[in-house]
Parts: C-alpha cells; structure tokens; sequence
C-alpha cells in the first residue's frame, strides 16, 4: 500500500469521446471514495466531449496529443506520465490502449489491470489473420498484467477463447448505473412532436457500424405499418448519421424517426422512452440498457453478450431477437406496441433486476476491490 494510503489509478484510453466506455469510466471517477483513490485520466489523443461526464472535483485530465497508438514516442510519453504522477494502477480498457500501457508500466514499474468491454480485440471485421496476430500480442500483454476485467460472462467467453493462457486472470465485474431519476420525458416529447398516444421507442448509442442502426430502421419500416402509433427516437451522434437519415428518407419515414443528435444529458431521454432498444451486433452489456431497466422501460435487444440473459431471467423485462434480423425485431415492436399491460409488467421486471444487480455502488465496489488487492501485492503478474 502506498506510503500515503492513497492509490492513484489511471484509466487509460484510446481517446475519451462519448461512449458506454468512457461512461463507466466517469463513473468510476466520479464515486471512488477521494480518501481512498486518486483517479486521473490518460488520453492517448485529446481529452474529448466524455469530459463532462466527470463532475466531481479533483480528476486530472490529460490528453497526450497522439493521433493513434503504435508510437514509441507515445509510450515513452505515457511511461513518464505514470512515473511523475506516482500512479500505483494503470487500468487500460479494450485493445486501443493495450500494448502501449502493457510496455509503458514495465517501462515505469506500474501495477497493470486491463479491461475488455465488448468487442474483444477489436475482431469485428477484421480479418482472420489480424486477430491472430492480435490474439498472440494480447497474450503476451495480459500475461504481465495484475489482473483482466471484462464487464459481461459472453466478453469473457470470447476472450478465452482468443487467449486461453489468459484464462485464469480473468474475472468478470458487470457495469453498473446511477438510478435515472429524470423527469424531464413530458417536455422532451412536446419538444419533438410525440403525441401522448403514440409510442416512443428509443436508442441511445453512438451512430456506429457495431451498433446496427440500419437494422432499427428497417423493423421501423416494417412496424408502423401494423402499428402506425409507434415512434422513433436515436439519441446520439456519429459516422453513420447521414446514411441512416437516407435510410429514413427512401423509407418515408420521416415523421416516424427522431434523430436527437449528441444531448448533453441523454438519460433524460429515458423518462420520455415505452421502450428501449439495443439492436448491436456486439456489445458486452449495454450501459443504456442497464439504465433503461433503472427505470423501468421494457426494452427489444439483440441477443448478444450477456443482454439474452439479462433480459429474459429470472423473469422476463423484455424481448430478446437474433442480431441482424429486423423482421423479428419489428415483430417484437409491435408486440409491445399493442399491449400497454405487458409493457407496464416487464418494466416492473426490469426496475427490479437493476435494483438487485446493476447498482453503480456495487460496480465501484467491486473495483475498488481489485485496485486494493493489487497494490497490496496479492494480484500479481506472471
């Protein structure tokens, strides 16, 4: 334990733009107890628009300038950085910051934990050889970390999988969320025209290809016309924005779909949602879809990650479809669209399971205990 009884943890990323990474991450931030823990930030590139997402006092911030990683000289910047902030943990997330935290800590003799969150080495669409060769390299890196986190039992599955030496250094700690006490859902609906008989499904995400955006849109083609009251809102922004705005328009479906953009508070939007959609091709565990159920909206999900187990047990607080199929998707829409009661009782299904399982105390809890454990020595590497 340091001299001081303070540990410092750096969290280590890519870049910090909105994400359900760089979510966690702020509040990992925002709630580790300042007695105990000093948190700082490390950017690979530049402290981005997450930035607001960390509201208490005394987080260091810091953006290294690189435009990506494979750079020497970002290593040997991130090595010094760790060395003058006296970090005790450097906690690096998803393959983006991997290899260059797993040398940098060598370099300045820092514990190392790492988290994967979803896409596990970046394998979506990448070919075969490159995640071998991803696979061989990671291996060698999480070998000389202290501990791997994956936030979901499927992320973990998939990692064995890539990296069976790793195996026994894997521990599962799922993501947790503050409760969504917004209720703010009345003004936003005025705002963006939805009538109080319509019904309002929701996407909070970025506009991504993991993501599956296009697929919403096509069960949204198919859906209003079994049910003409439902309604559309994506919240957020990103790279495929344009060509989902084309899909809504050749449908049209223009009066039918709300394109929110980036809100600087988008768990508002939770209040205004019935129902709440993820429709990714992989996720670990959606942090909307955790806080959907904090607020008790029954949602339609893809049956990736651990989302399938989350939604149907112990008992049912929502509809579960295969990734990539938007008929069924439209099927479960309609579904819920039509029956007011079922939606009333797998919302109270979904407040009920946050309550047990997904609380953000028991995340940071759970953190808090692995940072402890290394520092104190009992978590060491290979």
């Amino acid at each position: 334990m340091p001299a001081t009884n303070l540990i410092r943890v750096a969290f280590i990323v890519s870049t910090f733009e909105q994400g359900g990474m760089e979510r966690c991450i702020s509040r990992l931030c925002n709630r580790l107890d300042r007695k105990r823990y000093s948190p700082t930030v490390i950017s690979f590139s530049s402290i981005g628009s997450a930035d607001h997402w960390i509201t208490t006092e005394g987080v260091e911030r810091v953006g290294l300038g690189f435009g990506g990683g494979n750079n020497p000289k970002l290593i040997i910047r991130l090595a010094k950085e760790l060395r003058d902030r006296k970090i005790d943990v450097a906690h690096s997330h998803n393959w983006g910051s991997l290899l260059e935290t797993s040398i940098a800590t060598r370099l300045s003799k820092t514990n190392h934990v790492h988290s994967e969150r979803g896409t596990v080495l970046n394998h979506l669409g990448a070919p075969e050889w490159k995640v071998r060769l991803r696979a061989h390299l990671a291996t060698a890196a999480l070998r000389r970390t202290n501990q791997v986190l994956t936030v979901a039992n499927h992320t973990a599955d998939v990692l064995r999988r890539y990296c069976p030496r790793v195996s026994n250094r894997i521990k599962v700690i799922g993501n947790g969320v503050d409760p969504i006490l917004s209720n703010d859902g009345a003004d936003l609906r005025e705002r963006f025209g939805v009538k109080p008989d319509e019904i309002l499904v929701g996407s909070v995400s970025r506009l991504v290809d993991v993501k599956n955006l296009h697929c919403l849109i096509d069960a949204m083609n198919k859906a209003t016309r079994q049910s003409p009251k439902l309604k559309l809102a994506i919240v957020g922004e990103g790279p495929n924005r344009t060509a989902l705005e084309s899909a809504v328009q050749e449908y049209r479906l223009s009066e039918k779909v709300i394109f929110a953009g980036m809100q600087e508070r988008p768990d508002a939007w939770f209040d205004a949602f019935d129902v709440f959609v993820n429709c990714s091709i992989s996720e670990g565990i959606s942090q909307a879809l955790l806080e959907s159920l904090s607020k008790g909206i029954p949602s339609v999900v893809t049956d990736v990650g651990d989302h399938g187990m989350i939604v149907r047990s112990p008992v049912p607080s929502g509809i579960v479809v295969p990734s990539r199929d938007h008929e069924m998707m439209a099927e479960g829409l309609v579904r819920l669209a039509s029956d007011e009661d079922e939606r009333v009782q797998l919302g109270k299904a979904a407040l009920e399971k946050y309550n047990q399982q997904f609380t953000i105390e028991a995340m940071v809890e759970n953190h808090s205990r692995v940072y402890r454990s290394v520092v104190n020595g009992k978590l060491t590497p290979c």
